[in-house]
């Protein structure tokens, strides 16, 4: 519960060396569902509750500036989840603020932006692309990870880690905090 585990390596950590792979996961698969159907009584939680967030794109191509108070909309339009849309990508607004693409969870319907970071377990600099793998002569480098900002107000505090994302320099948690940051909870996306 203190960290996002892709679910490919669920089996390799439950069960003991030489069960092979695809016997481990369909095992870990079962052993979720029946986890989280089971209950002492009716009523009460799962024996093992788990969340899973489907992200999906319902929109085919569709960017967010990061800034609720964006300057590019009216001031009637201002305050909501996020500000002006785009239909193609763009680096920053016309007000300065970075634009990321939005996605939104198929089961409850809320809104993510999809960044990119090279490094998932502390996310500090923050793309809105994930970049190719690259081999050059000091080596390779792998294309970024993707992690997802929530652009809403979480539906369970308790169960937030609220971090501060830079809308200009696109950073998570900065050094510095900047005149233009906002509060955000970051969600790591299992793939």
């Amino acid at each position: 519960m203190k960290e996002a585990i892709p679910i490919a390596e669920l089996g390799a950590l439950v069960f003991t060396e030489g069960v092979p792979a695809d016997v481990a996961d369909m095992a870990v698969t079962v052993l979720l569902a029946l986890g989280s159907v089971a209950r002492p009584s009716p009523g009460l939680p799962g024996l093992l509750p788990c969340r899973v967030d489907n992200f999906f794109r319902g929109l085919p191509g569709l960017w967010v500036c990061m800034d609720p108070n964006c300057s590019e909309l009216a001031a009637e339009e201002r305050g909501v989840i996020c500000g002006k849309m785009y239909s193609q990508p763009i680096d920053a607004c016309g007000g300065g603020a970075r634009v990321l693409e939005l996605f939104t969870c198929r089961n409850c319907g809320t809104a993510y932006g999809r960044a990119y970071t090279d490094d998932i377990d502390k996310p500090h600099d923050l793309w809105a692309e994930p970049g190719e793998q690259l081999r050059m002569a000091s080596g390779e480098s792998a294309p970024l990870e993707p992690i997802d900002l929530l652009l809403e107000e979480p539906a369970h505090d308790e169960v937030a880690e609220p971090a501060s994302y830079d809308l200009e320099t696109g950073q998570l948690n900065p050094n510095t905090i900047g005149p233009r940051t906002s509060t955000t909870v970051a969600f790591w996306t299992i793939f």
